[in-house]
């Protein structure tokens, strides 16, 4: 069996969110600050493949994902998991940023076999410099950084920025005030 397969999960077989969390402090502890980067991936429109191809093949897109990304994951000493829906996280090294084994993994995970077409997976990035923040949040700042380029199709790849998660808390405030 792979590095990060349980048997417990019947669509990915991946580490769920609460086993992926706990595994990732565990790793996160281990190293220096800067050692890791933590990654959400999102399917991108996958409403709409499930809606032209059926959920059967949704479910087979999304098993795709999930076997690509954990081959990529247990190449260079990375973990993940399926978080819900469309959404996965991976912790790996930081020196694999750019490394073809990355590139090589994005590109096949964009590739699924059950559908005659690329998929765009959106990739948010948030570099671990305070080990000691709770990896949940780390999550939630990866998934920022993804949610931030969700139209913009010039780019898969966005690293968190605190100035983000201050434009989201003015978005906020002025939809609040309206």
């Amino acid at each position: 069996m792979e590095k990060g397969i349980k048997e417990d999960r019947t669509l990915t077989r991946l580490y769920d969110r609460n086993q992926f969390f706990e595994q990732a402090k565990n790793m996160i502890n281990m190293h220096e600050p800067g050692f890791y980067v933590l990654s959400c991936i999102n399917i991108d429109n996958f409403k709409v493949i499930n809606a032209q191809h059926g959920t059967e093949t949704g479910d087979g897109v999304i098993r795709h994902v999930a076997t690509s990304i954990n081959n990529c994951m247990y190449e260079i000493g990375g973990i993940c998991a399926h978080i819900a829906g469309d959404e996965f996280a991976a912790l790996y090294p930081m020196s694999y940023i750019k490394s073809n084994a990355i590139d090589d993994g994005h590109l096949k995970a964009s590739a699924p076999d059950c559908i005659f077409q690329r998929i765009r997976l959106r990739v948010g990035r948030f570099v671990i410099d305070e080990p000691n923040l709770p990896v949940d949040s780390m999550y939630d700042s990866a998934k920022l950084a993804a949610d931030n380029i969700r139209n913009n199709y010039e780019r898969d790849i966005e690293y968190y920025k605190d100035c983000m998660r201050t434009n989201l808390v003015k978005r906020q405030q002025v939809i609040y005030e309206m």
